[in-house]
């Protein structure tokens, strides 16, 4: 019984960490879509002599006066496709809401109809999906061309992925499901997935699965700790704020959890690769397994840390800019507070996170290799 409560104990701690928290906070939407339809556009015809450096700035960048000017737009799609109209537009000099015009640039509009009858367009963004399509299939063919059939298998496992993640993994979130639990299933799933793909049937595949959900595992209970520890909101990003004042009419979600589940889905990756190429040392080394797998690991490490760390440093990359804003101007920012920064702390503790599953996987392949290889030599 004594050696029940601190399992007990474990248990309980995960298990609150599973029930939905509060959370508060607000940002105005922009992503949803109202009584306008969505249409795609090129841009045609500019305004005679029109050159949006030829307008007073302010130092931030700004117009001092906002230059307002007419657009002839060709619509791509939707039910009046190949009607070029005329469309109100003008610049505020802050990049994140610009479209500088271009003739030929693509662009998205509005169309709506008003109470008297007459069509109505307004640019609202770039259109960015014709680079997606494009570096989508360069990614595809360079995986189709350098990998074969593992390619193949790679591009079908790929779609299968992303297929299972929009449609399965994401529904089960925002219908309330706890996302810890939705996420340690999906990853144990999906490694499983990719470890088949990438080794033959043999007790190596098995170490390298039980490695995977070791790492897994450990990973998750990391991040879920650490994140309470240390009061993770998840809320820290514009995007989570938005879910947030969307969904909470509706569903209340751990946006902390849902956080967690993120983090794990970044991490799993070096966690599988890892296992993969410590169980593949092993199968082809007929020395003692653990001792084969630790050579391997330590090899592994430098460059698998190196790849993770590089993947959070890059994503925070404006942020720790903020830190060395001394070099440029005379703003000093509060190293105490940069270290408290709801989204720094997050993002270094899903690192750590991240290196403590990818830890736990290399030994955990490494020690079950060794016992499936004793297991069946003494058979």
């Amino acid at each position: 019984m004594t050696r029940l409560k601190p399992l007990l104990l474990v248990a309980l701690v995960l298990a609150s960490l599973l029930v939905p928290s509060k959370a508060w906070a607000h940002l105005p939407i922009q992503l949803f879509q109202g009584a306008e339809q969505h249409v795609s556009g090129v841009i045609r015809k500019l305004p005679e002599g029109f050159d949006p450096e030829a307008f007073p700035r302010m130092p931030g960048g700004l117009y001092r006066m906002p230059p307002e000017f007419k657009l002839e737009v060709e619509i791509l799609s939707g039910a009046h496709r190949g009607q070029v109209v005329t469309v109100d537009y003008f610049l505020t000099g802050n990049p994140s809401v610009d479209v500088v015009p271009k003739v030929g640039e693509r662009v998205i509009l509005g169309e709506s109809r008003l109470a008297n009858g007459r069509l109505l367009h307004v640019i609202i963004e770039y259109d960015r999906r014709p680079a997606l399509a494009w570096m989508t299939a360069l990614s595809l063919l360079a995986l189709l061309g350098v990998g074969l059939v593992a390619g193949l298998k790679a591009v079908a496992f790929l779609g299968f992925v992303t297929a299972a993640l929009y449609g399965l993994f994401l529904s089960l979130l925002i219908q309330g499901a706890p996302a810890s639990l939705v996420a340690g299933l999906t990853a144990f799933a999906l490694a499983a997935g990719a470890i088949v793909l990438a080794l033959p049937r043999s007790p190596e595949r098995l170490a390298a699965l039980a490695g995977s959900a070791a790492g897994v595992l450990v990973a998750l209970a990391a991040l879920l700790l650490s994140f309470q520890a240390g009061h993770v909101t998840g809320l820290a990003t514009p995007d989570a704020l938005v879910l947030y004042s969307q969904s909470m009419s509706f569903r209340s979600l751990d946006f902390r959890q849902i956080w967690a589940a993120g983090t794990l889905l970044t991490a799993l990756g070096g966690i599988v690769l890892g296992s993969v190429l410590t169980a593949r040392a092993i199968a082809r080394d007929p020395d003692d397994a653990w001792q084969v797998g630790i050579r391997e690991a330590r090899a592994l490490l430098p460059g698998l840390a190196l790849f993770s760390g590089l993947l959070y440093f890059g994503l925070s990359l404006s942020l720790l800019l903020i830190a060395r804003l001394d070099l440029i101007s005379p703003l000093r920012v509060s190293i105490v507070r940069l270290l408290n920064y709801d989204y720094l702390v997050s993002v270094i503790l899903a690192w750590e996170a991240g290196l403590m599953g990818l830890v736990a996987a290399l030994l955990a392949t490494s020690a079950a290799a060794r016992f499936l290889r004793a297991r069946r030599h003494a058979t």
